[in-house]
Formats: C-alpha cells, sequence, structure tokens
C-alpha cells in the first residue's frame, strides 16, 4: 500500500512541478504515516527530482517542542526530511513549543504570505490524513466545530481518555486541496471508515466527514 502512495505522490508532485513550478503538500502526524515516509526514502523515489521542489506543511501539531517524541514535525523530520536532505527554507512547520494560540495566528500569516493573489493559503497538491477511532482527522475532534473563516485553530479535546492540546488546520485550507489522501490503517477502524464515507451525515460528531474537496479528489488508502 505504502508502495502505491509513494508512486501516486511522485505522480502529483510532478504534475504540479511541470504546471506550477512547485508541490505544496501537508504531511500528517500519528503512526501511519511513518511506513509512507520510509518507503519515500527508498529508491526510485528518495533519488527522484520532486524533493527539490516540494514545500512541505503540517496539516496539525501537538502542543510540544519540535524534539519531542510526540512532536509531528519530529517524526517526519527523522523518517522522510533529513534522509533526503531536505533544506530548512522548504520546510514550514507548526511552532508546537508556541502558546496553542499563538501558534495557529503564526501559522496563519505562514500560509498567507505562500498564498497567491486575493487567497489566505497556497492551494495545496496534496493533503495526507488521518482518520481516529472517533472519527477525527488533522486535530478536527468530535463535538468541535471550526470557524468558517478560520485557517488554522488551536483545538482542545480529550482523546482516548487524555486531554490533549494542538494546533490544527480547518477544512477551509484543506478542502480547497487538489488532491486528498487518507491513509488509514488498522481493523478496529473499518466502523468508523464506513460511518465516515456511507454513513448519515454528522460532520459534528464525525469530524472527518467536512473534508470534502470543492475542486479536487479524495482517495482512501486501506488497510482494515
Amino acid at each position: 500500500m505504502f508502495r502505491a502512495m509513494a508512486s501516486n505522490l511522485e505522480a502529483i508532485a510532478r504534475v504540479a512541478i511541470a504546471e506550477r513550478g512547485i508541490f505544496h503538500l501537508v504531511l500528517n502526524g500519528g503512526g501511519t504515516p511513518a511506513g509512507l515516509f520510509r518507503t519515500l526514502t527508498t529508491e526510485p523515489y528518495s533519488s527522484s527530482r520532486i524533493w527539490q521542489a516540494t514545500r512541505f506543511w503540517w496539516g496539525d501539531e501537538r502542543s510540544v517542542a519540535p524534539d519531542s517524541e510526540g512532536s509531528n514535525y519530529r517524526m517526519a523530520r527523522e523518517l522522510l526530511l533529513d534522509p533526503l536532505g531536505i533544506e530548512p527554507s522548504q520546510v514550514r512547520r507548526i511552532k508546537g513549543e508556541l502558546d496553542p494560540v499563538e501558534a495557529a495566528v503564526h501559522y496563519t500569516e505562514l500560509l498567507r504570505r505562500a498564498a497567491g493573489p486575493g487567497r489566505g493559503w497556497p492551494r495545496f497538491d496534496l493533503v495526507l490524513l488521518g482518520l481516529g477511532k472517533d472519527g477525527h482527522t488533522a486535530s478536527l475532534f468530535p463535538g468541535s466545530m471550526t470557524p468558517e473563516d478560520a485557517v488554522v485553530v488551536a483545538a482542545t479535546a480529550d482523546y482516548e481518555g487524555r486531554p490533549v492540546e494542538r494546533v490544527s488546520m480547518t477544512p477551509a485550507a484543506i478542502n480547497s486541496a487538489r488532491h486528498v489522501f487518507f491513509m488509514v490503517v488498522g481493523v478496529e477502524k473499518g466502523e468508523i471508515v464506513e460511518r465516515v464515507v456511507n454513513g448519515t451525515y454528522d460532520p459534528e460528531q464525525i469530524p472527518a466527514q467536512r473534508i470534502k474537496p470543492l475542486n479536487g479528489e479524495i482517495v482512501w488508502w486501506l488497510n482494515v
């Protein structure tokens, strides 16, 4: 599955670079993307010319330091960015070490600076997302709705019995993407996948249902 994903990612990147000279890629966190990251650092993907023109973003981040074991950035740096020799100038991380509200404001400004004329954020070429057993994606958790005009928000929720503070892109930013990949691994997630895709529309309790690209496509990569 990860090799198929890597091949599709590279194909999307080549089109983006040929048409616009840059590939905007949004990474996700959690344990699932580790397999994809490792695959991308093997041949033939590691020597691809796409990496020099790639800008790396994150869909969400925990409120931790960048060297923390819980940092989405740290995992990507260790498994993907450093092995590929990515330059710091290509990386746009969420500053999890800041107060979540402050980090959200900072990231909103980074997005604005990279946006085209008249836009508040770049139109991402590919957004990678996971799916929690509770239906959350990025750090959009059940029971919380984000303002329609917000691009990045501070998120507070109880997840698996523990409180979490995070920073997350909103559906407003994600749904402008050209491509969205949901990657879901684990037999315990089969039921929630069915509810997201075919169940009653309940975006407040199943936030992943809010991901509906306006002029793009979603691909589900499943091993459930």
